[in-house]
């Protein structure tokens, strides 16, 4: 029987080092720097989507005051959202 219980024990280590490691490898993923140079990645390698993306910066460059409005209202609506976002629902807290 102790050498069942050693060899759960040993499963139990593995499954959880298992586990941190793709709760690592989620959490990497998800940074934003991650995001962001995956999203660079694929507009370089997609010609058409390059094209898309250096008309669009011209377009802004060229026209500053505009895309400066839309920021601005984007802001604007954000925040109004995070105030008068509802409450979230009391987490129930676990019995020790």
């Amino acid at each position: 029987m102790a050498g069942s219980t050693n060899e759960i024990e040993r499963e139990i280590e593995q499954a959880r080092a298992g586990m941190t490691r793709a709760a690592a490898e989620i959490e990497r993923r998800l940074q934003p720097e991650t995001l962001v140079d995956n999203a660079l990645g694929l507009f370089q390698r997609n010609g058409q989507a390059r094209a898309i993306v250096d008309e669009v910066t011209d377009l802004a460059l060229r026209n500053p005051v505009p895309v400066l409005m839309i920021g601005l209202g984007l802001a604007w609506l954000a925040l109004d959202f995070s105030r008068h976002r509802p409450p979230a629902p009391p987490v129930a807290k676990a019995r020790p």
